[in-house]
């Protein structure tokens, strides 16, 4: 069960949203070379990033942090 971050006895300093999650999935992926398809956002059913580079295909199912 998720407790609030606020209620921690150290909270975490490092909170992202799935949708900041697969952005920087991608970002980071594309800056080594790979191509991307846009990454779903919201609740979007699907793969939510998809990138390919020659013979090499990553698929992401991410999760946020809160």
């Amino acid at each position: 069960m998720p407790i609030k971050n606020s209620s921690q006895k150290n909270p975490d300093s490092f909170v992202m949203n799935e949708d900041t999650v697969n952005i920087a999935v991608a970002e980071y992926l594309a800056s080594k070379g790979f191509k991307c398809d846009k990454p779903l956002k919201g609740r979007q059913i699907g793969v939510d990033v998809k990138a390919w580079k020659g013979e090499y295909t990553i698929l992401v199912e991410s999760k946020g942090s809160q």
